[in-house]
């Protein structure tokens, strides 16, 4: 048998698979081509390609593609006649006869020509959206164009010699600015790009910003405080850091400790001095401060200038809560309590008590005292007063700046103490048993005086008290011994007591006088002789000493003329005498105490008239 005979012949038929175009891409671009090339997905079959394009819907309204035919051996083709900067919908198509009409078309992928640089015109328009900012429109005048994709804003303000610059990325017809200075002028203009390069900048425009709030805090450059008042004085801000137009500056005092505030505002009236001025008036005294000062514009207040000052000491108010205790004839505590600390206006460097006294010529002649105390002291004997005065007591305060006004008044009345001595004690003997007794009241009465002491002592010791009122200041006292030595003493009382240590007055009393001579005669011979005779008296006091003779020319009571005579004679003859004059004319009896040896003149014999033979 034949081997092939045994073959058995087995035809194998493979199926083709369709071709696909696949990994559509560009391999170079031009403003009106597109270079593209491809792969086949399947067995290389086709007897040709046909690519088709068509305008994507975004770029027109065309959506019938255009077609071209490419050879079974390429796979690339070249796409011309196209628009610059226009995206292109495409895709690849497989030819076969083999397959008739049945073909598989690739991916449709989008591709783009090549831009040109804008040649739209832009109108840029600007305007303030704040202190630091500006807002920015622009349109386009050529649609034609190509494009931006996106824009330069160039922006520089006037005192700025290098621009700078901003980009919007986005596309988008406007731009909003920002970090920008407050009230500055910036030129701004606006140029568009796209992948094809720089197209015309737009017109150039200056815009403003909006006025902000200054920037930097006023130079404080003097400070003056009184106890009232604190004067500022603080530089102008420098005009480039004033961000707007400064309408004034506004301060503040601040103390904390008395939690009193007080703002001002200080107009700039439309002037621009270099350095301002202003006095805050009506400040606590001694009292710190916090002041701040800060321009201000139509947006707001700037930062602030800050500086502690403390006004200067004033006068003290009054102290507190005076009254005086433990009030004696001569003295009297007085009580305080220092003012407020908020009324002290300064250190308290001492407190001065004021005593006046009210008496019987307080209007005239006022007694004022003044006592000064160290600041911690606030209780004062006050010595040395008046007896039974009233006094109006004032207690003030002081510091370095002066002293305060007073307290209420505080009234007082010192109690009643001893009197003093009566004044100008006198004793006039007016006979021997009777002596006159005068005095003034004491220079110091200190109180009511209810009587007057006069004590009489005589030289035999013995001592008499007599009492008179206190209206009585001359008594006569009777009963005394004649020719006796007696010493008196006057003393002053109140309801306090005695004076004491008064001074003895002493005084003598007349002795018992004799009796006047008897048989007195006086007798004129001639023109200038007188003739007197008398006779001894009936009765003496003592041993007789003598006789005196006393005459006086009649009406001439101031010129008396005496003649002594001896104890043993009785008559006298008196000569040249004046002719034709009349003459008064008596005699006294000169008596001596064998006792004491006192000697004294009897009673006057009656006066005789006498004249004389004229020439």
């Amino acid at each position: 048998m034949n081997v092939l005979s045994g073959i058995v012949c087995i035809v194998c038929v493979v199926a083709l698979e369709i071709p696909k175009p696949y990994r559509l891409s560009t391999t170079s671009r031009g403003l009106t081509w597109l270079g593209l090339q491809w792969g086949i997905l399947g067995d290389d079959v086709a007897d040709g390609y046909v690519v088709c394009y068509r305008l994507a819907p975004s770029n027109a309204e065309e959506t019938l593609p255009h077609c071209l035919s490419v050879s079974n051996n390429a796979h690339s083709a070249n796409i011309t006649g196209l628009n610059p900067c226009t995206v292109y919908l495409i895709n690849v198509t497989c030819t076969s006869k083999q397959f008739k009409d049945v073909f598989q078309p690739s991916q449709i992928l989008s591709f783009q020509t090549l831009q040109t640089a804008p040649t739209i015109l832009v109108q840029l328009n600007c305007s303030a959206a704040g202190p630091t900012s500006l807002h920015l429109r622009w349109t386009e005048r050529d649609p034609a164009s190509c494009p931006a994709e996106r824009y330069r804003i160039r922006y520089k303000s006037d005192d700025n010699t290098k621009p700078l610059w901003a980009q919007n990325t986005t596309g988008t017809k406007g731009y909003l600015m920002t970090d920008l200075r407050p009230w500055t002028t910036y030129d701004v203009s606006v140029t568009p790009w796209n992948q094809g390069g720089r197209g015309f900048k737009s017109n150039v425009v200056d815009c403003k910003t909006e006025q902000g709030v200054p920037s930097v805090a006023p130079v404080i450059i003097k400070i003056m405080p009184s106890s009232v008042n604190i004067t500022v004085v603080w530089n102008a801000i420098e005009e480039s850091k004033t961000n707007g137009i400064i309408e004034g500056y506004r301060l503040m005092a601040v103390s904390y400790a008395l939690l009193q505030s007080v703002s001002k505002s200080v107009t700039t009236n439309n002037t621009s001095p270099f350095t301002f001025t202003f006095t805050f008036t009506q400040l606590h005294p001694f009292t710190e401060f916090n002041i701040s000062v800060a321009a201000y514009t139509e947006k707001g207040d700037g930062p602030a200038s800050y500086t502690i000052v403390t006004t200067q000491q004033a006068a003290p108010r009054e102290p507190r809560d005076v009254f005086v205790s433990g009030i004696l004839a001569r003295s009297v505590y007085v009580h305080w309590k220092p003012p407020l600390l908020e009324d002290q206006n300064g250190i308290i460097t001492a407190y001065i008590i004021t005593t006046v006294s009210v008496g019987e010529q307080a209007i005239e002649h006022p007694d004022i005292r003044k006592t000064i105390t160290p600041a911690f002291i606030r209780t004062i004997l006050l010595a040395g007063l008046t007896p039974y005065t009233h006094y109006y007591i004032y207690v003030r305060a002081s510091t370095m700046a002066g002293i305060g006004r007073p307290c209420q008044e505080i009234t007082c009345t010192t109690k009643q103490d001893s009197p003093s001595c009566p004044e100008s004690v006198e004793a006039t003997v007016i006979s021997s048993t009777a002596v006159l007794l005068e005095w003034h009241e004491p220079l110091e009465p200190n109180g009511l005086l209810t009587g007057y002491n006069a004590t009489l002592t005589s030289a035999s010791g013995k001592i008499q008290t007599l009492k008179y009122t206190s209206t009585t200041t001359r008594e006569t006292i009777y009963g005394l011994l004649p020719n006796m030595n007696y010493t008196v003493r006057v003393n002053a009382e109140n309801v306090a007591g005695r004076s004491t240590k008064c001074s003895d007055t002493n005084f003598h009393t007349f002795p018992i006088r004799s009796e006047p001579p008897g048989n007195f005669s006086a007798t004129a011979l001639g023109q200038s002789t007188i003739v007197v005779n008398w006779t001894k008296p009936r009765s003496l006091y003592g041993q007789l000493a003598g006789y005196r003779v006393v005459y006086r020319v009649d009406g001439y009571n101031d010129s008396n003329s005496f003649v002594g005579v001896a104890a043993e004679s009785t008559s006298v003859t008196i000569r040249g005498l004046s002719p034709r004059t009349t003459f008064n004319i008596t005699v006294f009896v000169i008596a001596e105490d064998s006792t004491s040896g006192h000697v004294t003149e009897g009673l006057p014999a009656p006066y005789q008239l006498v004249t004389t033979a004229g020439m």
